[in-house]
């Protein structure tokens, strides 16, 4: 494969790590929203995570994507979220 092709298709993967900071990004600002509607002394929904985590292993199913990659990944990307709602709700 040519170096100019190599160079392409990371250019590709670039917009696609991109596209992704993004998504989160707006993950994380929905918080915000978030956080306007919950009881500060009650802040996890066990029954919400446990949907969420039922969606990405069906949509990572449905895109030839490791369901183990996906949890494990949104393990972090739902810590982050309840400590984002955290520190909303204590301001």
């Amino acid at each position: 494969m040519s170096q100019d092709k190599i160079a392409k298709i990371r250019e590709k993967i670039d917009e696609a790590d991109k596209l992704i900071i993004k998504s989160l990004a707006i993950r994380l600002s929905l918080m915000e929203e978030v956080a306007k509607c919950k009881d500060p002394d009650n802040i996890r929904d066990f029954k919400r995570e446990i949907e969420i985590k039922e969606n990405i292993t069906l949509w990572a199913k449905k895109n030839n994507i490791d369901p183990d990659f996906i949890k494990d990944l949104y393990v972090k990307i739902m810590a982050e979220n309840l400590k984002k709602l955290k520190e909303i709700l204590q301001k």
